[in-house]
């Protein structure tokens, strides 16, 4: 059985990622219109929806992420190890906002998220936000940080 994404070329989609990570390192000065541009490669294949399900792509759009923050800050190097958690679930987000457009941030939806920082590995989170912080997690692979009673 062929997969839904046969015709999508990886190659071509990981070396779009690669140009735009070093435009965004080169010219940080203009890294929200170079974020807006990575979202585009992701809008450009017709199967968006089933490109994000893969792994291999969601830490792409990671990529992504990363370089854009750090453009934003001014810094040339961070260790994502203490933020692994806050980082997957905002890029969860990020997909989830691409695929769909009547996804909503609220201030406290932000809020919730920022609180992720606080959360360094081998940590659990406990969260009562059963409609985006909770699900955000799973759909990230991040459940080995939520604390169930059942541990």
């Amino acid at each position: 059985m062929r997969n839904s994404i046969d015709n999508v070329n990886p190659n071509d989609f990981l070396e779009r990622i690669q140009t735009i990570k070093s435009t965004l390192s080169e010219n940080a000065s203009n890294g929200l219109e170079q974020i807006r541009e990575a979202q585009t490669v992701f809008n450009d294949f017709k199967k968006l929806k089933e490109l994000l399900k893969y792994p291999k792509y969601k830490l792409a759009h990671v990529e992504i992420v990363k370089t854009h923050l750090l453009s934003i800050s001014g810094e040339e190097y961070m260790d994502w190890t203490m933020l692994d958690l806050w980082l997957h679930t905002y890029n969860e987000w990020l997909i989830k906002i691409t695929r769909d457009k009547n996804t909503g941030f609220t201030n406290n939806d932000f809020n919730d998220l920022m609180n992720l920082v606080y959360v360094p590995p081998g940590a659990l989170y406990w969260s009562l936000d059963k409609k985006k912080t909770l699900p955000l997690i799973r759909e990230a692979g991040f459940e080995r940080y939520l604390f169930s009673s059942d541990k």
